[in-house]
């Protein structure tokens, strides 16, 4: 009977390569956790940009992670309530400062700001 050939070989190339992709396996988590902390800090721009955008004050902002409406009513959706439009809920959650700027107005102090510098030009 031929004896079967030792599978040392074979059995010394898998560990090398299960050790291989351990490395790797090591060095993309230490790069995800780096990447993860990036995401959270660029999320975070965003956030505070889209805020500002919206001319949010910390009162309003307050008001609405509460998920209150100008009108009282919840943000989310109960099983009463219909459900609201992208477009009712925009309208609902813009500052009226906001809403002013949108018409064309300029908001008192910025209306406060021009007057004087027209008075300045005027000397």
């Amino acid at each position: 009977m031929a004896r079967k050939k030792s599978n040392r070989a074979s059995l010394e190339q898998h560990k090398k390569a299960f050790r291989q992709n351990q490395a790797a396996i090591a060095k993309a988590l230490a790069q995800n956790a780096e990447l993860e902390k990036a995401i959270t800090e660029e999320e975070n721009l965003e956030i505070v940009g889209i805020i500002r955008k919206y001319r949010v004050g910390i009162d309003n902002l307050e008001q609405i992670m509460q998920g209150v409406r100008p009108t009282g009513e919840s943000l989310f959706f109960e099983e009463k309530q219909k459900p609201v439009s992208p477009e009712e809920e925009a309208e609902l959650l813009t500052p009226k400062k906001a809403k002013e700027n949108q018409a064309g107005k300029l908001p008192k102090p910025a209306q406060e700001l021009e007057k004087e510098e027209s008075e300045h030009e005027q000397e």
